[in-house]
């Protein structure tokens, strides 16, 4: 986590009331930083990716894709585990031989018709 000590001592040439707010605000942003609530299609809260259910193929190793609505290709994607859904897993994944495109993630797992959460974020 970034030190607020850190961002202090960079705005020491500053006049004192600016120092005062701006200390204020990064104290403020960076204690409340949150991912947000794990829901099939929603935004983050204070970053700029959303989460997305999928559900493995019936098949091993079979390729299954993420409908998502990042607007461009994501360049990363993190297995999230929601704690208020029961059952939910993290699961194994591995890219498919496709990469992600402006409307889809393609995967591939070991694991069969198991359901699980991404983080995905793009550009």
């Amino acid at each position: 986590m970034a030190s607020v000590g850190y961002i202090t001592s960079l705005l020491s040439g500053l006049d004192a009331d600016v120092r005062k707010r701006l200390k204020s605000i990064f104290e403020y942003a960076l204690t409340f930083l949150s991912w947000g609530p794990v829901e099939d299609a929603t935004a983050s809260v204070n970053f700029s990716g959303s989460f997305y259910q999928f559900t493995t193929s019936s098949v091993a190793n079979q390729e299954f894709s993420i409908v998502h609505q990042q607007g461009a290709a994501p360049y990363l994607a993190i297995p999230v585990l929601p704690l208020n859904v029961g059952g939910a897993q993290l699961v194994s994944l591995s890219l498919s031989t496709r990469v992600a495109d402006a409307t889809r993630v393609y995967l591939t797992s070991a694991s069969t018709s198991v359901t699980g959460f991404l983080y995905l974020e793009g550009a």
